[in-house]
């Protein structure tokens, strides 16, 4: 019967909603045994009879600040005892839950062993019991300006949660002491949770909350009505356990807020910002020995707003539909939808979990397929994502804290991209370790899953410049930090292990600068190196003004210096083609190279081939002062038509050079058919700067 009872209290304790009963009716137990189990307090060092709150509150990482009247611990080592006498008391955690207590009186009996110290509880007697949650927010500010400060205690440590309390509970549970109990009673409990940021309150106030146990059953009632400006939330807990057979049970909610759920659940900042009422319930049976066995749930969110980024969305549906076996350790999901601002979908898959032997939660593994996906990843309607299908693979390790998405994979338009990542989420700058590859993914497609506040810049550009096209294949990297992506955007560099993407491209389309004509039918890479962004080009066209473009046989346009905001961009482009058409090229607004030639770009025939150079700050308006300009190619078969003092000018093939400043001519060619060496080399002549004249 004993060993019956134990297993119903760590069953009780396994799935995370039923800790809100748990936490009810033993939350004294909680605040005193399952502080003293975290900090694990040797028995040795405490004196053997006399006051030992002061010593709990010294060696305490978990405690701010506290206040107590007529309220003292003693511990006997000989009697082997635990008693707070009756009093008041308020404790401020570290974490910035505050709890108080009124007229307590507890007794808790103990055995030592050479491991430790276990606590065992005979009797639990309470009247009141209040507990306030503050902003978590809040109390850090208060803490950094310099007036709280607690001895030990680094701001910046990640600060426990009510939730890891209930673990060391749970440790403490998997013992084999814990005793017969009889019936535990609470008949008033409050809970008032405060946001002191905003001011909202919630109050919740309880009634018949009892656990009784008798020869042959166990049974536990939970009734707990919140009163908010006159609308009636409530949450119900039923047990009925058989000692000898089969138990069933059920845990309800009906329109509860999940900001009073927080402090239990391990993800607090997302249940804080999803103001959904919730409906739900949890459906369990158990077997034989008292152990739950299996689990129906259901989640339905009513009507609200969910906050997603700096953004609160209106939510018209939210729900989740599951089974689980919580003896073998999985599950089916046989719905997850969602509709949420302008993103919709609708997930069904399985999910696996793994425990220690000491019965606690270790591992998690699971797979989703989207029936329906409709992403908005501007988080405003634009730039919808609808994928053909999509698939996730994730593993979760609890001890090592790391989400591992092993692989999330979709196709779209005839194209496939995968991935795979690594999460380590209890480290403060979030390290993320990520590979992907693609194979003939639109470009367009590829756009809509680059979130708007990753990589800024770099996706900036990328939205505004590059356009049309397929990525035939591809691969990127990532060995980061959440944070150093983010001061990236701020103007911090980041390195090519931080990123590295290289991704083929086809009929491509780019625009490099918005007054000069973009290049189109690109074939070649785009290449990322942390903060240096480059699309190379193997092959591209120029639109000209004549009968045929103007051909790219290589070059790239580079931005080394991404992260910084309007830094310098380099297009290099080995050009072939008319020379007229290329003269004119470089002539038009802004470069003007040929402005200050004697002759214009019509008079001189020719093929050209060679190079041109561009390289111009990022700048909406561009002052003919900030391009630096320079052409190096060969002009064969040449022919002047504009005739220089009555003579003819033409050759097999000239040099030229130019650059803002000059213009240089060199080669073997001909005048009236004579044979001669040319050297022509003309200074540019600038008028007034502001005017943009040569």
């Amino acid at each position: 019967m004993l060993n019956n009872l134990r297993n119903y209290f760590l069953s009780l304790t396994t799935f995370w909603p039923l800790r809100i009963f748990f936490l009810l009716v033993l939350l004294l137990f909680l605040i005193t045994v399952g502080f003293l189990v975290r900090l694990s307090i040797s028995p040795m060092s405490l004196d053997r009879s006399g006051p030992v709150i002061n010593y709990f509150i010294e060696k305490s990482n978990l405690i701010s600040t506290a206040n107590l009247k007529q309220l003292t611990l003693y511990f006997d080592l000989d009697l082997g005892s635990l008693t707070i006498t009756a009093g008041t008391a308020e404790i401020r955690m570290i974490s910035g839950n505050q709890y108080k207590l009124d007229q307590v009186n507890l007794s808790i009996s103990t055995q030592a062993f050479l491991n430790g110290l276990t606590f065992v509880p005979k009797t639990i007697r309470a009247e009141k019991v209040y507990l306030n949650i503050v902003s978590h927010q809040q109390f850090e500010q208060k803490v950094a300006g310099g007036t709280g400060d607690v001895k030990g205690v680094d701001p910046k440590t990640p600060l426990p949660q009510l939730g890891d309390i209930l673990k060391s509970v749970r440790d403490f549970q998997s013992g084999n002491d814990l005793p017969y109990i009889e019936s535990i009673h609470f008949p008033d409990i409050r809970l008032l949770v405060m946001n002191e940021t905003t001011g909202a309150r919630y109050v919740t106030s309880g009634s018949s909350v009892f656990y009784k146990s008798v020869s042959d059953i166990r049974q536990a009632n939970v009734n707990l009505a919140i009163n908010e400006t006159g609308v009636e939330s409530r949450l119900t807990f039923e047990l009925y356990q058989p000692f000898s057979a089969a138990g069933h049970g059920a845990l309800k909610l009906q329109n509860i807020r999940p900001v009073l759920l927080s402090s239990i659940y391990p993800f607090a900042s997302v249940m804080d910002r999803l103001n959904v009422p919730i409906d739900g319930q949890i459906d369990f049976t158990s077997n034989d020995q008292g152990e739950f066995s299996r689990a129906e749930v259901r989640f339905d969110f009513a009507r609200g707003n969910m906050q997603i980024g700096s953004k609160n969305l209106p939510v018209r549906k939210l729900g989740l539909r599951a089974a689980l076996d919580l003896k073998a350790g999985d599950g089916e999901i046989s719905q997850l939808d969602f509709d949420v601002g302008p993103h919709q979908g609708a997930f069904s898959g399985q999910v696996r979990f793994e425990r220690t032997p000491r019965n606690q939660l270790d591992f998690i593994s699971g797979n989703l397929s989207a029936d329906v996906i409709a992403l908005s990843f501007d988080n405003a309607g634009g730039d919808m994502f609808s994928p053909d299908d999509l698939t996730l693979s994730f593993e979760v390790n609890l001890p090592s804290a790391r989400l591992d998405i092993t692989e999330i994979k979709f196709s779209s338009g005839g194209g496939v991209l995968g991935a795979g990542a690594e999460i380590f989420y209890d480290q403060l700058d979030l390290p993320i370790i990520f590979t992907g590859h693609l194979n003939n993914l639109p470009i367009e497609s590829f756009k809509k899953l680059w979130p708007n506040n990753l990589l800024k810049m770099t996706r900036g550009w990328f939205f505004r410049n590059v356009h049309g096209g397929v990525m035939t294949r591809g691969t990127m990297t990532m060995n980061t930090t959440f944070e150093r992506l983010r001061k990236s955007t701020k103007g911090e560099r980041l390195s090519g292990t931080d990123l590295f993407v290289d991704i083929d491209i086809e009929k491509s389309k780019l625009r490099y600068y918005s007054k000069l004509p973009a290049m189109y039918d690109i074939d070649g890479k785009l290449l990322i190196k942390g903060s240096r962004l480059e699309v190379k080009v193997q092959n591209a066209l120029l639109p000209s003004s004549g009968d045929a473009p103007i051909r790219i046989k290589g070059g790239n346009a580079v931005i080394p210096e991404n992260h910084i905001r309007y830094s310098d961009m380099i297009v290099t482009a080995m050009m072939e083609g008319s020379t007229p058409n290329i003269l004119k090229y470089v002539d038009q607004d802004p470069l003007r190279l040929m402005r200050g030639f004697a002759f214009k770009p019509d008079t001189i025939l020719g093929n050209f081939n060679g190079s041109v150079r561009l390289q111009f700050p990022r700048l909406g308006q561009l002052p003919l002062n900030r391009i630096s300009a320079k052409v190096d190619a060969q002009i064969s078969d040449f022919i002047l038509t504009k005739p220089v003092t009555g003579y003819h000018l033409d050759a097999d093939q000239l040099q030229l050079k130019a650059t803002n400043d000059q213009i240089y001519v060199t080669g073997d060619a001909r005048i009236n058919t004579v044979p001669s060496r040319v050297e022509w080399s003309e200074k540019i002549k600038k008028k007034d700067i502001n005017n943009n004249d040569l």
